[in-house]
């Protein structure tokens, strides 16, 4: 009997042990590295509510900053300045502006601080007198870098492909403007090695190198574009497409289709395409026929996943979401765009640059939040509010992940206030989904020219919200809360307003 009741207390441990193995190597699996041309140091994990925190006296000391670390607060100081921290509170402030990090930084009874991932690739390349970019899942390089990229070019009928092939990883991410579109190279000093072979200038103008990008400027005939990945080896591909050459756009000084045709025009079997007209006359067309009702911002994307708890990541929720308000004032007559459509990565300066290059009436960026603390829960409303006194350019801070002070903002700030309370109120109407309305100098909001609100439209690290959150029915509520107060906003006299009249 004995050694039965051992052989089987022998079989349970070893049951638990096996239990325990996967998730003590799935921690150490989401340690952060942070290379430099010296060395690699490694910043050991700590999981807490399911999410990977980081010890922030080890970045410190693999940055070379300074941490003065208190009961409540933390001060980190580089050679560009200084950042703020509050223990449980997931605004950073840098100098008079503050950043919105997915999850906010705490401190244990040791008085050890933790940040998440995020505030390494938004906060901290602040205070540095060099870069830090991500270099792959968990890895991020300090210091200059350089790296070569080919560029193979394949001319298709009707198509134009472009292959990135970097001898290193490099993130790259798109963004698409009417006349144009910007590969954002985000890894360092990229040399693009450009092919011998020129495109078709049908589809694509020209391919030039930027400081920090390529531009692909669009052709006459250009129509969409798609990314894909290669089957064999790495890289990344662009499939730029024309419309078909069957489809041939009519002189615009003809009044219709049946107009009669000179008798080189009635050679071509030409088909008449309203929409290719209207596509051009878009993209030539003065800056008015480029604006829109709303535009909505969804949060993070690409490297910056934001709050992650199982399989649910914050950027992806957040793109959902903005997908259901985009359906739902699309079907009542107003225009809407998107900063991002895909799981890219996006700064936040071009965030408000695709809203000022659109010219809305309302701007919308979607969050999800995170706490250290479980019994945190409620929507937030953000206004941007200045401080006292705005802060000077900085040269040294072009090219960082905060923009510099702008005053666009501040000229919609009753609009801003009052599509706030309109939110607040819709928002907190869904049952048992307290809302909130709070004022800090937001650097995603501060150089948007158009009324504008930062929302959190909950915290997934709260059990109660986080079990609504996953609801599709619970996104839907939310999503059409969103869409019926820009819709009341766009409707009241505020929501017409020129800044100049408040």
């Amino acid at each position: 009997m004995r050694r039965v009741f051992f052989a089987s207390f022998e079989r349970t441990l070893l049951l638990v042990l096996i239990a325990i193995l996967p998730s003590s190597t799935a921690n150490a699996a989401q340690d952060l590295q942070i290379e430099s041309n010296v060395r690699r140091f490694s910043v050991q994990a700590r999981q807490h509510d399911q999410q990977s925190y980081y010890p922030l006296s080890d970045l410190v000391s693999a940055t070379g900053c300074s941490l003065v670390a208190l009961e409540d607060s933390a001060v980190v100081t580089g050679p560009e300045g200084t950042l703020h921290l509050t223990n449980g509170r997931a605004l950073i402030r840098f100098n008079t502006e503050y950043i919105l990090l997915s999850s906010a930084p705490w401190r244990d009874r040791g008085n050890e601080w933790y940040v998440a991932e995020d505030f390494v690739a938004r906060a901290l390349p602040l205070i540095l007198d060099e870069p830090l970019r991500p270099a792959g899942s968990r890895l991020y390089r300090l210091g200059s870098a350089s790296t070569d990229m080919d560029l193979e070019l394949i001319n298709r009928p009707d198509q134009v492909r472009l292959i990135f092939r970097p001898r290193q990883y490099t993130p790259i991410s798109l963004i698409e403007y009417s006349d144009r579109i910007e590969v954002a190279l985000g890894s360092g000093d990229v040399n693009v090695l450009f092919p011998p072979v020129q495109p078709n200038t049908q589809i694509v103008t020209s391919i030039s190198k930027g400081e920090d990008f390529l531009i692909i400027r669009k052709g006459p005939r250009f129509e969409r574009f798609e990314e894909s990945q290669p089957v064999e080896g790495t890289g990344f591909i662009i499939d730029l497409f024309g419309i078909p050459s069957t489809i041939v756009r009519l002189d615009p000084r003809r009044s219709s289709p049946g107009t009669p045709q000179s008798r080189g025009d009635e050679e071509l079997e030409a088909t008449y395409s309203s929409r290719f007209d209207q596509l051009q006359d878009w993209r030539r067309g003065p800056i008015e026929r480029r604006r829109c009702s709303v535009v909505i911002d969804p949060g993070h994307g690409g490297q910056d996943s934001g709050v992650i708890w199982g399989d649910f990541m914050e950027k992806n929720l957040a793109l959902e979401i903005a997908f259901r308000v985009q359906t739902i004032l699309e079907g009542a007559g107003h225009s809407c765009q998107l900063t991002r459509t895909r799981d890219v990565t996006l700064p936040i300066e071009k965030r408000s640059g695709v809203a000022n290059y659109y010219q809305p009436r309302v701007f919308v960026s979607i969050h999800l939040g995170g706490a250290p603390s479980a019994t945190t829960r409620s929507s937030v409303v953000y206004i941007h509010n200045s401080p006292r006194e705005p802060a000077k350019k900085n040269a040294t801070q072009s090219g960082k992940a905060l923009i510099s002070w702008s005053e666009a903002q501040l000229a919609y700030k009753t609009q801003s206030t009052r599509l706030g309370q309109i939110l607040r109120q819709t928002i907190g109407a869904i049952p048992d989904n307290p809302t909130l309305v709070s004022a800090a100098p937001l650097a995603v909001l501060s150089a948007v020219g158009a009324p504008a609100v930062l929302l959190e439209v909950g915290y997934l690290t709260n059990p109660s919200q986080r079990q609504r959150l996953q609801s599709d029915d619970h996104r839907a509520m939310i999503s059409e809360a969103i869409a019926e107060s820009i819709l009341a906003f766009l409707e009241s006299p505020s929501g017409t307003l020129n800044p100049e009249e408040e």
